[in-house]
């Protein structure tokens, strides 16, 4: 169950673009999708 998503502007947020990115294939990045899942048994 996801319990929230925002958009971010990827220029606000360099560590998630760093973080979501793979060096060797460089792209452009203009936004990011976090998704907190919070899940229950």
């Amino acid at each position: 169950m996801a319990r929230s998503a925002r958009v971010v502007d990827a220029r606000k947020q360099p560590e998630f673009v760093a973080q979501s990115t793979e060096p060797e294939m460089p792209g452009i990045v203009e936004c990011i999708f976090p998704i907190e899942v919070v899940s229950y048994d």
